[in-house]
């Protein structure tokens, strides 16, 4: 599952016309939290491609086993309101 949010943030990126090695870089140093760039987040940066990138650096912070007990609470927090 890890590796799927790489996939899909290097599929974003590669769609908003950034170059495929450039975005896997981007992406897999997002989600390490490394804070190595090649230059292609800048602030006129597609917002979309930001967001992206955003959730990527928020799984590889939490991991991926927090953040399905959130996911998960909060489906169950909602089933049990109705």
């Amino acid at each position: 599952l890890y590796t799927l949010f790489i996939i899909i943030g290097v599929f974003v990126l590669t769609f908003n016309g950034e170059d495929i090695s450039n975005s896997l870089f981007e992406v897999v140093s997002a989600q390490g939290n490394a804070g190595l760039s090649t230059g292609i987040t800048k602030p006129g940066m597609n917002p979309i491609s930001e967001l992206m990138l955003i959730i990527n650096m928020f799984v590889g912070r939490l991991e991926i086993i927090p953040i399905f007990s959130i996911v998960g609470f909060v489906l169950h927090f909602r089933k049990r309101k109705r």
